[in-house]
């Protein structure tokens, strides 16, 4: 392999002074740096979908120093990720990278850059990112805890609802197979999916696959007003809610924890032990629960954004 696209864990040699800013160029990769591009950030890489990215070479030493990967969804710029090389870190190196794609961005005319990182593994990022010119739009944590302590908390919220009657007459929870499969994928593409060119039709292999067979659904008259999609069994062990969304007009009346109490539930009996699902920092009712089960929260994702729109203008990259 050239040295070009050496690995990226290769140690600094102690004899080799770091480059200056002047010896390091960011650029478009190209030919085989496109491989020392996956090597540095593999998880950013979809199967089949190739991504935009940027690489920061040491001219001096003819190595890749860092990169960044990136997506492009309608007028935004998502899923970005940025690996700087160990050795040559706390040089400006990553900010440039950043401040490179966000020029771009803007002369190509896209509206936002937007970055998701877990905060609690990667404490740096925050600051790193606010200093570049973005703010916090979203948190969520990702909690574990015991199920049939989870399940017992439910229990508990579910027997208040029903003696203050604050469960709808006409309630209605179903099985994912037993709700309209029309419906179920139209509530899935405007509020999980969250994305104007995200197409129902997108869904429905998903809304088919065995493995989310114990989700449940909430109606209403014959309509769907939540949702919430479950492995009951994901590992033999553990049962994971990847989500969970209700109409406007529910929200904030437990129906979400409802959903949930009746998939745990049989999760339960398939011999699950375990729960994970994720907490959104402005749903007090799932922090709520959080805290009453003596949930674990494993990680903290937070999603960054820089509006292009109203940017000042940004360093040159030399």
């Amino acid at each position: 392999m050239p040295k070009l696209v050496e690995c990226a864990e290769k140690q600094p040699s102690l004899r080799r002074p770091m480059p200056e800013e002047s010896d390091v160029e960011v650029r478009f990769p190209s030919g085989n740096e496109w491989v020392a591009c996956r090597m540095l950030l593999p998880e950013a890489f979809r199967p089949g979908v190739p991504p935009e990215a940027w690489i920061a070479i040491d001219h001096q030493a003819r190595r890749i120093a860092g990169a960044a990967v990136y997506y492009c969804a309608g007028r935004k710029i998502t899923d970005t990720r940025i690996h700087v090389v160990p050795e040559y870190r706390r040089k400006g190196i990553g900010s440039r990278l950043l401040q490179r794609l966000c020029r771009h961005a803007t002369e190509s005319g896209f509206d936002q850059v937007c970055v998701s990182t877990d905060t609690k593994h990667e404490p740096d990022a925050e600051p790193f990112l606010v200093v570049n010119g973005f703010s916090r739009s979203t948190r969520i944590y990702g909690v574990e805890g015991d199920l049939l302590v989870v399940r017992d908390c439910l229990n508990r919220i579910r027997d208040r609802l029903i003696r203050t009657g604050r469960i709808p007459a006409v309630a209605k929870f179903v099985n994912l197979d037993e709700a309209p499969r029309d419906q179920v994928a139209k509530m899935y593409a405007a509020h999980i999916a969250a994305a104007s060119d995200f197409h129902p039709g997108y869904v429905l292999p998903l809304l088919s696959d065995k493995r989310v067979a114990g989700s449940s659904v909430f109606m209403v008259n014959g309509t769907v007003q939540g949702l919430l999609l479950c492995e009951i069994n994901a590992d033999k062990n553990s049962a994971t809610v990847h989500a969970r969304v209700v109409a406007p007009g529910y929200r904030g009346s437990s129906v979400n924890c409802l959903l949930m109490l009746r998939s745990l539930e049989l999760a339960v009996s398939a011999g699950a032990r375990r729960v994970r699902f994720d907490a959104p920092e402005k749903n007090s009712d799932t922090l709520k629960l959080v805290k009453r089960c003596n949930g674990e929260i494993t990680r903290i994702l937070d999603w960054f954004v820089r509006d292009l729109r109203h940017t000042e203008s940004q360093p040159p990259d030399r």
